[in-house]
């Protein structure tokens, strides 16, 4: 029995030492190379791994600029949870209001019940939309983080590549294929990630979509009606049309007159 509980216990230590965090995960660049031996590779043949460094460390820049997003999107939902309970006491105030039947209540409500409700619509679709961009925000984090991973792997097989190509005396250290399986491994669980976000994008691109249809309806711009009268400017007057200098003198046709032929001389005698 002593003999049994010893087994158990042993058996017990040897389970937790294996599951512990970060003891049963290997890491995920295995293979590297030393960086004097990257150093004795003229430059000129590490023109790739050096296109892969640049796109690491973009990668990396990336990923920081989504951690600070991750802090303003949490905010962003408490801005939304705190609309949502806002939209629902005025809601709850209007309909009090309403079954009080025009008696003094203090406060005037200007908006309608009806509208109200919309504005609680809106209101709890753009705190699902927070809610899902968070959850964008850490798939967006783990795409990044296995995007570095890639860069990294490409980065480290160019670097034996350029060794080989260079026909360095240390080349015979490093198996190309075992360097090009690591990036393919590594690559194919980026590509994985890629395709899950590639879904979630299409998700909160159609949110977005309804909540901008119902956004603020209260602030929608109504269509232009045509201009009154009023409104309307009064125009420059057109510059006077310069006469002819030949024509100036003649006269228009509403100017010319017809003229009554001479009467004939009176020859009746004179008495």
């Amino acid at each position: 029995m002593k003999n049994l509980r010893i087994t158990s216990l042993l058996f017990f230590f040897l389970a937790s030492t294996l599951l512990a965090p970060g003891c049963s995960t290997p890491p995920v660049i295995r293979n590297r190379v030393s960086a004097g031996h990257v150093q004795s590779v003229h430059v000129s043949f590490m023109g790739k791994a050096k296109i892969a460094k640049d796109e690491w460390d973009k990668a990396i820049k990336e990923l920081a600029t989504e951690k600070e997003k991750t802090k303003l999107l949490a905010q962003d939902k408490k801005v939304a949870d705190l609309w949502v309970k806002i939209a629902k006491m005025q809601l709850e105030r209007a309909a009090t209001v309403k079954k009080l039947g025009g008696a003094p209540v203090g406060v005037k409500v200007d908006k309608s019940v009806a509208q109200l409700e919309k504005e609680l619509e809106a209101a709890q679709a753009y705190r699902e939309f927070t809610a899902l961009l968070i959850k964008f925000n850490r798939k967006q984090l783990d795409l990044l983080k296995w995007k570095i991973y890639t860069a990294e792997a490409t980065s480290i097989e160019e670097q034996v590549l350029a060794l080989h190509k260079s026909q360095n005396t240390h080349a015979g250290k490093y198996s190309k294929l075992t360097y090009t399986d690591q990036t393919y491994r590594v690559r194919r669980k980026f590509l994985v990630a890629e395709e899950k976000m590639g879904s979630l994008a299409a998700e909160v691109k159609t949110l977005q979509k309804q909540i901008e249809a119902t956004w603020n309806p209260t602030l929608v711009k109504s269509a232009a009606g045509p201009a009154s009268p009023a409104a309307c400017k009064p125009c420059t007057p057109c510059p006077d049309a310069v006469p002819c200098p030949r024509c100036a003198g003649a006269p228009g046709p509403a100017e010319l007159k017809i003229v009554d032929p001479p009467k004939p001389a009176d020859t009746t005698d004179v008495k």
